[in-house]
This record gives C-alpha cells, sequence and structure tokens, in this order.
C-alpha cells in the first residue's frame, strides 16, 4: 500500500481494571445504571491524560495477536497512572502495523479486501490502551540519549477519545477504530475503507 499518515486507537489486552468500591456505593441497590458514568475509577479512566514519563523508542516491535507494531523512530508518552496502574500512552513518530491473519481462509479473505496487497499500514501517531503491563516492555525498549518526538500527545489522545465516543453513540460498538488521512493513494484509502467494513461486519 502506499503511504499515507494514519492514527488509529488500539485496545490491548484491556483486562479489568481492580476498583476500590465503597460501602455505600455497594450497598446501594437503587439506580445503579444512573452510578455508573460518576464512578471515580471510571471518571479517572474516561478523563485520563498523558503524565510526565516519556519513552524514545527505535525499532522497537511490539506483538499481539496477530499483529505486529514496528515503531522505526519516536517516543510514547505514558498516560497518567489509575489506582498505581499505566493503562496507556501515545505514540507519536514513525511506525508500521502489519497483520497476518493465522488462518487460511481469513487470510484468503483480508487478501480479496486488500486487492492482493500485504495489510500494512504506515502511521505517525497512535493511542494505546492496556493494562497487561506494556508500559514496563516500553521502558525496557527505551533508547536512551534519543530526543523525544515533537507533537501534541494530549491533542491526539484527546482527538481520538472524541472520535471513539461519536463512534460508540452512532453505531453502539467499538472495536479497533482508524482515522486516517490520505495525500494522493485512492487505492490504500479504498483498502482501508473495504478493511474497516470487514471489522464492523465481524463485530455484528
Amino acid at each position: 500500500m502506499k503511504r499515507f499518515s494514519l492514527c488509529f486507537i488500539a485496545l490491548v489486552s484491556f483486562a479489568g481494571l481492580s476498583r476500590a468500591q465503597t460501602p455505600q456505593s455497594a450497598a446501594a441497590p437503587s439506580a445503579p445504571r444512573a452510578l455508573a458514568n460518576n464512578d471515580a475509577t471510571y471518571v479517572k479512566l474516561r478523563n485520563s491524560r498523558v503524565g510526565l514519563d516519556a519513552v524514545a523508542v527505535q525499532d522497537f516491535t511490539l506483538k499481539r495477536d496477530a499483529g505486529t507494531f514496528l515503531f522505526k523512530s519516536g517516543a510514547f508518552y505514558l498516560l497518567e497512572p489509575v489506582n498505581g496502574k499505566i493503562t496507556g500512552a501515545v505514540f507519536l513518530g514513525d511506525a508500521t502495523f502489519t497483520l497476518i491473519p493465522p488462518i487460511e481462509v481469513e487470510r484468503r479473505y483480508l487478501s480479496i479486501l486488500t486487492r492482493g496487497q500485504p495489510f500494512e499500514e504506515q502511521f505517525s501517531g497512535a493511542v494505546f490502551r492496556f493494562t497487561d503491563g506494556t508500559d514496563e516492555e516500553l521502558r525496557k525498549a527505551s533508547t536512551k540519549g534519543s530526543a523525544p518526538a515533537s507533537g501534541d500527545a494530549n491533542g491526539l489522545l484527546n482527538d481520538i477519545r472524541t472520535s471513539a465516543i461519536n463512534s460508540a453513540r452512532s453505531s453502539k460498538t467499538i472495536s479497533t477504530r482508524a482515522c486516517w488521512k490520505t495525500s494522493s493513494a485512492p487505492a490504500a484509502e479504498e483498502s482501508l475503507k473495504l478493511s474497516s467494513k470487514a471489522r464492523n461486519t465481524a463485530t455484528r
């Protein structure tokens, strides 16, 4: 595929975050749905902001299931901890994402959607959410001495958050979501539309 700028949100092993529950909230049986948005941990997760820690990386590979991220250069800006845990990071820099399904029938179907081209996306910004210790993996890959990538990490985080909220309101479903800007790559744009349609179909 031709090169284009891509930003997306990837949900990486978003396991349940332990929540401290007060006796009052546990004992209140009335209107639980009305109180859900007032839960302290939920509010912190929803309003997470970029913290002070920046981790510069170079030629760092991160594998999750059938997907592989290659971060050629750039930096991860870790989010502020929630209940003592880092739950995400914003990446700014130069990176690619490739997807190779493990099952032959899925590989053939993906090949049809991408018109025989490898599923590879080049991007310059991404927001990751996790609670599986990915932050420790990022710290181990840190390349000391490298200058962090320039850009507005909090701005990207807010843009992706707004996009996800709007998507949830319109489709009632959130899966891995991509937003991209193409320069002069109509074929790549069409492949992305087909791939996005396939992901949406898979969630129904």
